[in-house]
């Protein structure tokens, strides 16, 4: 698990993979979410932007699928998450997460973000893949 905060962007299948990675006290720092949030949505543009040159079309979906890989969760990641969704969604696409740290799900699914159409949890980076590339 990374100490500072690393997210990685690719396409796979016409879909944007990110992937989140940080240490406890990346999300203890004032301003976690608004860095947090601002590094997920430049990624996921620039892939977006990447793809549609590439192909002369965007990403196939729009969707993407967020892969985090840490033990904790909070307020940050779930402000973060919440602000990919609204750019995401607003395009016609959808999020699924992978890897949401299981201690903290209960957290996440009180604070609503499961219950919104477009948002979903999956088991594996694969599955959630499987699942927009066939959208």
């Amino acid at each position: 698990m990374p100490e500072r905060l690393v997210v990685d962007a690719e396409i796979s299948r016409g879909v944007v993979v990110l992937k989140v990675g940080y240490g406890l006290e990346q999300m203890l720092k004032d301003g976690a979410a608004k860095e947090l949030s601002k590094r997920l949505l430049e990624e996921y543009q620039r892939k977006m932007n990447e793809e549609a040159q590439k192909t002369n079309d965007s990403a196939r979906t729009g969707s993407c699928v967020v892969v985090i890989t840490a033990e904790t969760a909070g307020s940050p990641l779930v402000r973060a998450l919440f602000e990919l969704y609204k750019v995401v969604t607003a395009e016609g696409g959808q999020v699924i997460c992978v890897g949401y740290p299981s201690d903290y799900i209960d957290s996440l699914t009180e604070l609503g973000l499961p219950s919104l159409d477009g948002f979903s949890l999956a088991t594996s980076q694969q599955a959630a893949i499987e699942t927009l590339a066939s959208a």
